[in-house]
């Protein structure tokens, strides 16, 4: 049996950004062929936003007690 693959919209983007430009739009094709595209809503892009300073907070705070 086969299950239809997801992707974030943030995954395809992170994706695409390391295809050569002359190859991107026939790749982001085929992967929106492939797979479906979750987007996010408002609430989603919050709390993404919110865990990610968190998280870069706590990765600054390990860099500067694990420093010199």
């Amino acid at each position: 049996m086969f299950e239809e693959g997801v992707l974030s919209v943030i995954t395809l983007v992170e994706f695409l950004r390391g295809v050569p430009e002359e190859k991107r739009e026939r790749v982001k094709s085929l992967l929106e062929e492939s797979y479906r595209i979750l987007g996010f809503d408002n609430k989603t892009i919050l709390v993404y936003c919110r865990l990610y300073s968190e998280l870069r907070g706590e990765e600054n705070l390990y860099l500067r007690l694990t420093c010199c």
